[in-house]
């Protein structure tokens, strides 16, 4: 393996594992809005069944 090819795969990696936490980041602030509104609107409607 060259040098180039090595440094290639360092900063693919690098960009994979800055993308993956960034995704998981929006996923936990998506779901935490999720749950945010499920809890409003459950506290609004106190007749809605929750399975």
């Amino acid at each position: 393996m060259t040098d180039t090819s090595i440094l290639f795969l360092q900063n693919a990696r690098s960009a994979s594992n800055a993308f993956n936490s960034s995704l998981l980041d929006y996923i936990a602030t998506v779901t935490q809005a999720t749950i945010g509104v499920d809890e409003i609107t459950s506290s609004d409607n106190p007749n809605l069944s929750h399975d």
